[in-house]
């Protein structure tokens, strides 16, 4: 049984049991049995809706291709020159032995380095957020670079050297666990929410 379906058979559990039903005989609870109470009632009802959120984030999580567990990193291409997180994404996914796996997120990695305190999110003049490397991050070689985009105008580039690709590879574990966490977050601020 994959956990996907031992998931859906404990959110259906929870669903009968939620109802007066014993999922195992699919007959009615006793009355006055303690398992009928409001109490539990409500109990089961909301760790079904809970488990509803867990599969179908894993249902999400399937369906973009993200498998954390298809990632070989020793298979990871270094680059001589800076490059940006779009394509040091692409390069972690170009390490997973399942060719059809989605990019991780950039979005993951940037917020990891801003909760690390190596880059920070700020408001540019054109009203839109960017990042840019802190005294940290600079250290570490995150560099800001200015470039100009196809319709001619300014922007600066946050680019990762080679010593800033090998700090994120060395330490995506804890981008891993970082991505879990904001993930799980999310999951209890919609439980407790009911959205």
């Amino acid at each position: 049984m994959t956990e996907l379906e031992t998931l859906a058979r404990a959110k259906m559990y929870m669903e009968k049991l939620s109802q007066g039903i014993d999922p195992v005989t699919d007959t009615a609870v006793p009355a006055g049995d303690s398992l009928r109470s409001d109490r539990l009632s409500r109990c089961f009802y909301y760790v079904s809706q809970v488990l509803g959120e867990v599969i179908a984030e894993k249902r999400k999580d399937a369906r973009t291709g993200f498998v954390a567990e298809a990632i070989q990193l020793d298979r990871f291409v270094y680059s001589d020159e800076p490059i940006g997180i779009s394509e040091l994404t692409r390069r972690v996914t170009a390490t997973a032995e399942s060719a059809n796996m989605k990019n991780i997120p950039a979005k993951v990695i940037s917020d990891w380095l801003a909760a690390m305190g190596l880059i920070e999110v700020y408001m540019s003049t054109d009203g839109k957020e960017r990042k840019r490397p802190t005294a940290d991050g600079q250290s570490l070689g995150i560099i800001s670079e200015e470039r100009i985009s196809h319709n001619g105008s300014l922007y600066r580039a946050t680019l990762y050297s080679r010593r800033a690709q090998q700090f994120i590879i060395d330490n995506f574990d804890g981008v891993l666990a970082f991505y879990e966490r904001v993930k799980n977050e999310r999951r209890c601020r919609r439980a407790k929410t009911g959205g």
